[in-house]
C-alpha cells in the first residue's frame, strides 16, 4: 500500500464572531477580571519581599496561578 496525499479544495472560510469580540460581552470583562488579578499578585510579591515567609510564598504562588489563568483567558484577543 502506497500512502496517496490529502487533496483538499481550498475554499474561503467566513467566521463571524461579532459576539465572541464584542467588548462588552467577553473581551473587556475579562481584560478587567486579569488586571484585577495582576494588581492582587503584585501586592503578594510585594508583601512576600517583606516577609519571605512559607506562608506568603504559598500566597504568591496561589496569586500567581490565578494569573496564569486569567492570562489564558485573554491570550487570544
Amino acid at each position: 500500500l502506497k500512502a496517496q496525499p490529502l487533496q483538499l479544495k481550498s475554499a474561503p472560510i467566513f467566521f463571524v464572531n461579532s459576539a465572541l469580540t464584542s467588548e462588552s460581552n467577553i473581551i473587556l470583562p475579562s481584560i478587567s477580571n486579569f488586571e484585577i488579578a495582576l494588581s492582587e499578585f503584585k501586592e503578594k510579591t510585594s508583601l512576600f519581599i517583606g516577609d519571605p515567609s512559607i506562608e506568603n510564598l504559598s500566597k504568591i504562588r496561589d496569586f500567581w496561578l490565578n494569573c496564569f489563568l486569567k492570562w489564558q483567558h485573554i491570550e487570544m484577543f
